[in-house]
């Protein structure tokens, strides 16, 4: 290396350094500099020309010369001295291969085609079981001009495996000891271990070739989204047989007289499931408290990811989630785990409902092999300027969505959901970590397959901005509404339901329009929820708040009964919530008070018996639905409750259709009191809210006589719960009624 010249030039700090061309460096910089300094007053390592010194902007240099090697670490010594790595971007991003990317049919066998154009070497092994030696090995050759690596075979048949090994791979020389999957495949068997080595599984023709599924599209505003995951859904309903819980065909098993998970959705007047994570993701982390090369996990006593959001195949689907997920220790061996999606989703639409999934492509599995995260890091994740990783996921591997081949990837594999599984929409992790040239491609694609395909984010995540999905016409979680509503904190930041932030609520159900200070331009643009996975279970919030004590143990002995107080707020929520314009959603076992209280099992978890605000790691009781505790009196009036709710919405277009024209406040005797009428059409209904914990509310009513169809106690959809009012109408401290004109059929009935 020749020694940098230190320059007498005052010269603005360094930002990035970025290897644009075999001759062009682009050093991104923290001001304007004055003058520009020589050439000699930078120096490469490993040593290569630096001929000129030009300017590339207001805030930038380049610096040309060369050749410069992209599969080369180079670091620039600045001319205060500072030392920079180049990161290889621009001279990256020119491969854009377009021919079809994985393992591939062609006739007469098979073609490989895998991106990875600074490796020195890739083989493909080819194996009949997963502990065999391979039979055969194929050396892939590399194309200059696409960045890919490709060869073909004869030998494979429907059954076998095939695992990458690379040679001089930019991530490091220990990579090259590994055998990784092709990011393309639909099919993954990997060992059940934390460090779960991977293969691809070849399939038969037949499952290759099959038409693109069907789809059932629900109208955005009409959405009733049930947010569920396969294995809590499942895993202790009595009406699903033992070897089928925690598995696709267990979701969708019916037997005749007995009522099923969809049975029960279908009483709810849900219309839409969207399912936590069900892409092939690491469920393992490493064994806690074990110190091993590299890794050291002192957070989690589990050792699990049981939601899902580790994702590292994104074309497969989770193969523990199938029938007969291992096989000798090896997960999705068989490959049922295709066929079992594809059917759970075609029994789900024959069942009337649409079918999201959520999705996450925020950031790459941490721990296990993987492909995306170990073979060029520098390609498939994002770093900052000194070359370290960026972590706005908070996973430690935030995917660089913005590379043509990761975005490629990405929108590929969601038009594959699309068309191999029929899923009707998506619901986007962390999507803010998502630059906008991938969204702008995402939604491109997926309308051309399915025009009203349902995208939506979760608009957090590095940028929080939920404009930039409602411009795309994407929807996304409305947080704004949540905690006006519920609250962020049951201790410090409360919402509506305990009196507090009162002022907000008109806001808030009629869909936090721009027009009233909100961040949306129509009310499908944002979707209602008070829980989801993430935090305190709805109940759980309420019995912190109302208890006025953390989720410890104390604050959860309880937690298994929901006694009145908790019935009476629990009905005033959902009668907010799906009284409220737009998409809904709510989380699975909500509708009858489900608690996460911690349970107690092998791990020995230190907080068994609180109350948990993130169970993401805890595949036991903690997180499963005690489906038999819904038959519990108090929690079956809560389902019939939501129920009549739900139906009410059906027949009342103005609870979906309203538009903010149409909301007219109506006066009360007291601040806390909030009323509205809404129209559309003929549909005319008044909503009255009490949000006072200790005073009555009185509404002065439009002329005519009134008939409630929900009160404090029931909803119903068929008979009025009250009789009429005339004049004024007066709702009890913390509940709620719900309207409507009598007219003579009415009377007469």
């Amino acid at each position: 290396m020749t020694s940098a010249r230190r320059s007498s030039t005052s010269f603005p700090s360094i930002l990035r350094v970025s290897l644009e061309t075999r001759d062009r460096m682009l050093v991104r910089l923290g001001g304007s500099p004055v003058e520009l300094p020589d050439p000699d007053a930078f120096a490469l390592s490993p040593a290569a020309p630096l001929v000129k010194v030009l300017r590339g902007g207001p805030s930038s240099v380049v610096l040309t010369g060369g050749p410069f090697d992209e599969r080369e670490r180079y670091t620039l010594t600045a001319p205060d001295g500072g030392k920079w790595p180049v990161m290889p971007d621009g001279i990256l991003d020119r491969y854009r291969p377009d021919a079809p990317l994985g393992i591939l049919r062609e006739s007469g066998g098979y073609r490989f085609r895998f991106f990875a154009p600074r490796v020195l070497g890739l083989t493909a092994e080819l194996r009949h079981q997963p502990e065999d030696d391979p039979f055969a090995e194929i050396s892939l050759v590399p194309d200059p001009e696409t960045g890919c690596w490709e060869g073909s075979t004869d030998q494979l048949a429907p059954g076998d495996l095939v695992a990458y090994k690379t040679t001089g791979a930019p991530g490091g020389a220990e990579v090259d000891d590994l055998r990784f999957a092709d990011p393309w495949s639909w099919a993954v068997v990997k060992q059940d271990d934390w460090r779960r080595r991977s293969m691809s599984l070849i399939l038969p023709d037949e499952l290759i070739q099959l038409p693109s599924a069907d789809h059932v599209i629900v109208e955005r505003r009409a959405r009733l989204i049930y947010e569920a995951h396969i294995k809590d859904v499942t895993r202790l309903h009595p009406a699903v047989p033992e070897d089928l819980r925690g598995s696709y065909p267990g979701a969708v098993y019916q037997e005749q007289g007995r009522d099923t998970f969809h049975d029960h959705l279908t009483r709810l007047g849900i219309n839409t499931i969207e399912w936590l994570p069900l892409a092939d993701y690491d469920y393992h982390e490493p064994p806690h408290g074990k110190r091993l090369p590299g890794q050291h996990n002192t957070w989690n006593v589990y050792s699990r990811n049981h939601w899902g959001y580790m994702p590292a195949y994104w074309f497969a689907p989770e193969g523990r989630y199938a029938a007969r997920p291992s096989i000798n220790g090896w997960v999705g061996r068989d490959g049922a785990q295709v066929r079992q999606l594809r059917e759970m989703v075609r029994r789900q639409h024959e069942l009337g409902f649409s079918v999201l999934v959520d999705v996450v492509y925020n950031h790459v599995a941490q721990y296990g092999e993987n492909p995306i995260r170990q073979i060029d890091p520098l390609y498939s994740l994002r770093h900052d300027g000194k070359g370290n990783r960026i972590s706005e996921s908070g996973c430690g591997n935030d995917l660089a969505s913005e590379r043509p081949v990761i975005r490629r990837l990405i929108v590929e594999s969601l038009v594959h959901w699309t068309k191999m599984y029929g899923v009707d929409g998506f619901r986007f992790d962390l999507a803010g970590i998502l630059d906008d040239g991938t969204l702008d491609a995402i939604g491109e694609a997926l309308r051309e397959h399915l025009p009203e395909v349902c995208l939506i984010a979760e608009p957090w995540g590095g940028r929080y901005d939920k404009t930039r999905y409602s411009v795309r016409g994407w929807s996304s979680w409305n947080d704004l509404y949540r905690d006006g509503i519920r609250g962020f904190d049951p201790m410090s930041d409360r919402g509506a339901l305990f009196g507090k932030k009162i002022g907000e609520l008109v806001r808030h159900i009629s869909g936090d329009l721009i027009a009233d200070g909100g961040p949306f331009p129509h009310e499908e643009s944002g979707v209602k929820y008070l829980a989801c996975h993430d935090g305190y279970t709805l109940a759980d919030f309420q019995r912190i708040a109302l208890r006025n004590v953390r989720g410890t143990t104390h604050a959860a002995e309880e937690s298994a009964a929901l006694d009145h107080t908790l019935l009476s707020r629990m009905k005033l929520a959902f009668l907010i919530l799906l009284s409220s314009r737009g998409m809904v959603m709510w989380h699975q076992g909500d509708e009858f008070g489900h608690s996460k209280r911690i349970a107690l099992d092998d791990a020995r978890d230190p907080h068994h018996g609180e109350l948990d605000p993130d169970s993401y790691n805890k595949d036991n009781a903690t997180n499963w639905l005690e489906w038999p505790m819904a038959n519990e009196s108090t929690r079956k009036e809560l389902i019939e409750y939501v129920a009549g709710l739900s139906e009410l919405r059906k027949k009342h277009p103005a609870l979906t259709l309203a538009r903010r024209e149409n909301l007219i406040p109506l006066p009360a005797n007291h601040k806390e009191a909030v009323g509205v009428k809404l129209s559309t059409g003929s549909d005319l209904l008044l909503l009255l809210f009490n949000l006072s914990g200790n005073r009555e509310a009185v509404f002065r009513l439009p002329e005519g006589r009134w008939a409630a169809w929900a009160d404090h106690q029931v909803a119903n959809a068929e008979h009025p719960v009250s009789g009429a009012f005339i004049g004024k109408a007066v709702v009890p401290e913390m509940s709620g009624l719900l309207l409507t004109p009598i007219v003579r059929e009415l009377e007469q009935a």
